[in-house]
């Protein structure tokens, strides 16, 4: 896909449930080899996956590997409220706020709309919301679409 920024190529997993799942977007200069961008969305979508902000945790639920939390808002259809993609999983505002009670007390920055970080330093990758019919329907023909189907990758249980 072709933006103003550059040459775009997409990743969103398959096979979860509405909301969730991991959804990817690398978007590279327009003097950058375009034949890369597939080599390099795969690298950013093993690392988004091998990378993880939550780990489960013996008799409370999910809890933070570290002192950071990384990922999307996605509309849910059971709430006027949106719920947050961590990690792949959607939870709500309640087990976001589980998720986060351990640190009450402490201070924190929220920024939206950053890129998220990739491991290798790739510039324009962003967790990204799916493309809609009307868009891939008025797409390009450069585009180029990944599906994340995670009966490839290693399971995040």
């Amino acid at each position: 896909m072709r933006w103003p920024g550059g040459p775009s190529a997409n990743a969103e997993e398959i096979g979860v449930g509405p909301g969730a799942g991991y959804r990817l977007s690398l978007t590279i200069d327009h003097g950058d080899d375009p034949g890369q961008l597939l080599t390099r969305l795969r690298r950013t979508v093993r690392w988004a996956i091998a990378h993880r902000y939550m780990e489960p945790q013996e008799g409370y639920g999910w809890g933070l590997v570290a002192d950071e939390a990384g990922g999307r808002l996605s509309e849910d259809d059971q709430s006027d409220l949106p719920q947050v993609v961590i990690d792949g999983y959607a939870i709500d505002w309640e087990a976001f706020g589980r998720l986060l009670a351990p640190y009450v007390g402490w201070s924190f920055h929220l920024r939206l709309g950053i890129e998220a970080p990739s491991g290798d330093g790739v510039a324009g990758l962003a967790r990204a919301r799916p493309a809609s019919a009307d868009e891939l329907a008025g797409a390009s023909e450069d585009m180029t679409q990944f599906v994340i189907d995670s009966a490839h990758y290693p399971s995040r249980d």
